[in-house]
């Protein structure tokens, strides 16, 4: 695939994923449901626009220089910390909404992170250095969610990790 071509289709992945985060928000009841939507919603907002001015550098110059892309979330110890302080506020709060808006956005997250990995594959120079940028964090908001699904969900995992080992007792 060409850069100008995968810049089109990343603008695409991208803008789809911000239409979900953005539907979200307005749908999500529960204030913190809506802020970390939010926050999901502002940074593709910041990827479309990257991503925009990527494709019109290399509509006028015919080239893409790499600059640095970073990423507005809190670090996962962070989130960990916050859901902490509301474990018991969400036990008797039905959460069904939210947990089909999250694995939506899980599945989003995946084919898009998927997207990313074959560029990095195949692309060279800036634009491998670019989408491989992308699929880190892309890669962080898979993170994100499986946690904030494992969160709702009480699965006894966090970040993929068990919250604790019955064979160990």
């Amino acid at each position: 695939m060409k850069i100008e071509e995968a810049i089109q289709k990343a603008i695409e992945y991208e803008t789809r994923i911000l239409e979900m985060y953005t539907k979200a928000t307005l749908e999500i009841a529960d204030a913190r449901g809506q802020k970390v939507f939010g926050m999901l919603a502002d940074e593709e907002r910041g990827h479309v626009a990257y991503l925009k001015d990527k494709l019109q550098q290399w509509q006028e110059q015919g080239t893409v220089h790499f600059d640095s892309l970073s990423s507005n979330l809190p670090d996962l110890d962070s989130i960990q910390a916050e859901a902490d302080k509301v474990t018991d506020r969400f036990s008797s709060k039905s959460l069904t909404r939210e947990r089909q808006i999250l694995e939506q956005a899980f599945q989003a997250e995946m084919v898009t992170s998927k997207f990313y990995e074959n560029l990095v594959s195949t692309l060279t120079g800036d634009g491998r250095k670019m989408f491989a940028r992308f699929l880190e964090i892309e890669n962080e908001h898979l993170q994100l969610v499986q946690a904030e699904l494992d969160f709702i969900t009480h699965s006894g995992f966090w970040f993929d990790f068990p919250e604790f080992d019955m064979e160990a007792i």
